[in-house]
Order: C-alpha cells, then structure tokens, then sequence
C-alpha cells in the first residue's frame, strides 16, 4: 500500500522512504528487534527511512483520525 509522499502523490527528489509494516498482532519483543534490524539496514545502505509498524486495527484508527 502506498504511503507518505507517495500515497499522497507528491513524490520529490530526495524524499525519505515511508514504510508501513502491516501485522497481525502486537509484535513481541523478538519481532520488534527484527523491524529493527531492517529498518537499521535500510538506513546504512543509504536510505532515509520513515516507518511505522502497526495492526490492521491501529490502521483503521489512524485512517479515522485523518482529516485531510
């Protein structure tokens, strides 16, 4: 799914990557240190990484509270 500048159609050069883990459940503490480790390779390969990780249901709220 598209998110950040992209989902919003505003791509610029040099923007950061925005990254939305979508999971199925609160991650425990061994699922959380491996979105870690991704998101810390993402970044020394170069990457400016904007993420989140959420569930469908922290989603579903999120999208409410949009506005815009």
């Amino acid at each position: 799914m598209a998110v950040g500048g992209y989902g919003r159609d505003e791509l610029h050069p040099y923007s950061d990557v925005d990254i939305l883990v979508l999971v199925p459940a609160p991650l425990a503490e061994n699922e959380r240190a491996s979105v870690e480790q991704l998101v810390a390779f993402l970044w020394d390969i170069g990457l400016e990484v904007g993420h989140s990780v959420r569930t469908v249901a922290e989603c579903a709220e999120e999208s409410a509270a949009d506005v815009g």
